[in-house]
């Protein structure tokens, strides 16, 4: 999948694109195929898995002013797209981060349209205000990125997490959605236990991330409605009562951690990073999304 997609970087019409592969415990055979097929690019290699401690690492190896960060089943869908984010933050210097479009390969290759707002039939030029990014589709200053201090230790909200701490310094996250990614979903088959830790951690790590960010009266009802939320999700799918009250009791404990953790979004910007978007809307148009994704499966 990875040779497959980093073929594609080849066609970019933009000049000066660095590469850093970061390996992350792989026992594959990864890091032997791209000396073979790919010598140009920089290769980032860890012993175990470090999460999005390994992209950080792989920031550290490049030197460009712009971050294309993506994943290894993906790549920029048109040759113009690495050009084309260059010549939008040229011209939008404010703007600290592109929050691409998704072109989903499991749903025929259909736009993803996970922007949660409604979208003008003509899109404005500097594209549409945005609260975090998308991990495969996304472009971010260098100079914003090491200021944030990078990705936390876990895969599981860490767009969303950077995001906050970049807005919460000043400057724009913008929806682009003429700067697409394909996604091809390396992601197998995934059996009740795979299912079951995604699930898991997407609870406890949500929780984490409300208690590091949001006012102690604010976090309490936001992490109540999603502790809510996510034990129906975990009894409509039939996960045992055991784990899913096991979750709910380590979701409290990450709770704690959060709170160590405070970094407390200021009231006057409360509104301008949220867009106004209550816990409600979000984690419906979440559950909405999911849903039309396993409908236009294919």
């Amino acid at each position: 999948m990875l040779e497959r997609c980093l073929a594609h970087y080849a066609d970019q019409t933009y000049p000066d694109v660095e590469i850093v592969v970061g390996i992350n415990g792989s026992t594959d055979g990864t890091e032997q195929m791209l000396r073979e097929k790919f010598p140009h690019v920089k290769i980032v290699a860890f012993s175990e898995n470090i999460g999005p401690l390994a992209l950080n690492a792989a920031v550290e190896a490049s030197s460009g002013e712009l971050l294309f960060r993506t994943d290894d089943d993906a790549y920029p869908a048109a040759e113009t797209t690495i050009a084309d984010a260059v010549d939008f933050m040229q011209r939008f210097p404010d703007v600290i981060a592109i929050s691409g479009e998704v072109i989903e390969a499991t749903i025929g290759y259909r736009l993803l349209d996970y922007y949660p707002f409604s979208k003008q039939a003509d899109n404005p030029a500097d594209g549409y205000p945005m609260y975090t990014f998308c991990g495969a589709s996304s472009f971010v200053r260098r100079k914003n990125f090491i200021e944030a201090g990078g990705f936390w230790d876990v895969f599981c909200h860490e767009e969303e997490e950077l995001s906050l701490r970049m807005l919460i310094k000043g400057g724009r996250i913008q929806y682009v959605p003429w700067i697409q990614t394909v996604h091809l979903s390396a992601t197998k088959e995934e059996g009740p236990e795979i299912f079951f830790h995604r699930w898991s951690i997407r609870y406890v790590y949500n929780i984490r991330l409300q208690w590091k960010y949001w006012p102690v009266f604010i976090a309490l009802y936001r992490s109540t409605i999603i502790s809510l939320f996510m034990v129906s999700v975990g009894f409509f799918h039939r996960f045992p009562f055991t784990k899913v009250m096991s979750t709910a009791l380590h979701g409290f404990r990450t709770a704690r951690q959060g709170y160590r953790e405070r970094i407390p979004v200021p009231y006057k910007k409360l509104r301008a990073i949220t867009m106004k978007r209550s816990i409600w809307h979000a984690l419906g148009h979440h559950f909405y999304k999911r849903i039309e994704r396993r409908r236009m499966t294919v």
